[in-house]
């Protein structure tokens, strides 16, 4: 009986640890890296970061479902544990069957204290419900850097217009030019009257020497800035006092005429001449924030190497 016992306390172990093996298996068949589509951010702008999961586990995973299933760790110089402010907003449930990949863009920067020029690393882990298990992201760097200011203007408007809490807020339009491996990036930032409390930085683009950006301010406070990034093409810009970006657009000259900024007939300030050309960049614009397709023929093959190679 005692015999017994031991056989079937040793038969049970080896199931469990059976069961543990399998698992890590599974697991080991789903992985996850961060993808950026920059490594050189200004402070106040978006750091987009993409969370690329791929599925090889044989069974569909079901993620998004809370705001936990993603999570992001950032670190300073020196492993510093940067500041975080709060949860970014990544419930969004979607589900990723097997042999396909899912990328997950999310902008980290509200969420995060990125007020120090630097280097940064950034970790992303995600929980895995049905396998019971968590993986983490290898480590992924971007740096801030610190822009020259080349214009400013202070600006009021009326806050919550038309209420019983209106009042006249000052503020502070910039533009700051950025050189990196000798080239030129525009960005364009709002700040209070200060200009010590940042709200928003967005990037406009690139910037060619021989032609300054053309810069004004609508009767509404919206900055409206027109650049020249390459020999023909142009970037133009609105942003909203709040630190909105309300349109992005892309211009080009034509044989006839170059855009510029004018008060069209309708009284409002916008772009003449030239040809707009759509992008995907344009805003108003929407953007699918999860993506999902097929593993790449390249990726299925590695994988199925890799697990018949430990076969015994």
């Amino acid at each position: 009986m005692k015999h017994m016992q031991t056989g079937a306390i040793i038969r049970s172990l080896a199931l469990i640890l059976g069961l543990g093996l399998g698992m890590n298996r599974i697991s080991a068949q789903v992985s996850a890296e961060l993808v950026l589509s920059q490594e050189h951010f200004v402070s106040g702008e978006s750091i987009v970061v993409g969370v690329k999961i791929t599925n090889f586990s044989g069974r569909t995973l079901k993620l998004g479902e809370d705001s936990t299933w993603l999570q992001f760790s950032v670190f300073g110089e020196n492993n510093r544990v940067v500041l975080h402010k709060g949860e970014p907003a990544v419930k969004m449930p979607f589900e990723l069957t097997t042999s396909h990949v899912a990328t997950r863009r999310v902008d980290i920067a509200p969420y995060f204290n990125f007020d120090q020029p630097g280097r940064y690393s950034i970790v992303a882990t995600v929980n895995l419900k049905e396998l019971g298990r968590r993986i983490s992201t290898s480590s992924a760097f971007v740096e801030l850097v610190s822009g020259i200011k080349i214009w400013e203007q202070d600006f009021g408007f009326l806050a919550q217009a038309g209420t019983d809490k209106e009042e006249t807020v000052v503020r502070k339009y910039m533009l700051l030019q950025v050189t990196h491996k000798n080239r030129k990036k525009l960005y364009a930032r709002v700040t209070d009257g200060s200009g010590n409390v940042l709200i928003r930085t967005f990037p406009i683009g690139g910037s060619v020497s021989f032609n300054r950006p053309d810069i004004q301010i609508d009767p509404s406070s919206r900055l409206h800035v027109l650049s020249q990034y390459a020999s023909r093409q142009f970037n133009y810009l609105v942003i909203s006092p709040d630190g909105d970006l309300l349109v992005r657009q892309t211009y080009e000259y034509d044989n006839a005429s170059k855009p510029q900024l004018v008060y069209l007939e309708e009284g409002r300030l916008g772009v003449a001449g030239g040809i707009r050309r759509k992008t995907e960049s344009d805003v108003p614009g929407s953007v699918e924030m999860t993506e999902t397709t097929p593993a790449a023929p390249e990726v299925i093959k590695a994988a199925a190497s890799d697990s018949a190679a430990k076969k015994p």
